[in-house]
């Protein structure tokens, strides 16, 4: 437990000052996710530790998990960039808002209502969190890859980034 609340304080010691919050990479930032994840399930699967000290940690986590995952989604790409990637290399260009599909990925207009209007008015980054929180959303399938991107003849080349 212990051990616990020192790696804890570390991590959080980590983003409590502007200039290490600037530089702070992505594979830094997924670990104060992972550990911000980690600190909350072992809570909630050990409810018999009814402590201020858990009460603490518990809402710290919670801030430490918003905040990575806010910066991570403004400075880095997510987890399965090269697969996003790679559709694009089929698809239309990035800033694309011409027609029924836009954006370097061709979504449609509020695609799986995740933005309104158009696409190709959003960052690569942007676009590439969309489809990446739709494909978590579906569970991170084949099926869901295969509806929206892989009808055409090279999907089995993509296919290994999913």
């Amino acid at each position: 437990m212990r051990k616990l609340l020192a790696l804890s304080v570390l991590l959080l010691s980590l983003g409590a000052t502007s200039t290490a919050q600037a530089q702070m990479s992505t594979v830094q930032l997924r670990g104060i996710i992972h550990h911000s994840k980690c600190t909350l399930r072992f809570f909630k699967n050990h409810p018999e530790i009814r402590t201020e000290e858990r009460r603490i940690m518990v809402r710290k986590a919670r801030a430490s998990l918003r905040w990575a995952e806010r910066q991570l989604y403004v400075t880095g790409f997510p987890p399965h960039h090269a697969l996003w990637v790679c559709i694009h290399n089929n698809e239309g260009p990035w800033n694309d808002h011409d027609g029924g599909y836009d954006g370097g990925l061709q979504m449609s207009q509020g695609w799986f209502n995740m933005f309104k209007g158009s696409a190709g008015y959003f960052s690569q980054a942007q676009q590439e969190w969309f489809a990446e929180k739709a494909y978590a959303a579906n569970g991170y399938s084949w099926s869901f890859l295969n509806q929206q991107w892989f009808k055409w003849d090279n999907a089995d080349y993509c296919a290994k980034y999913g």
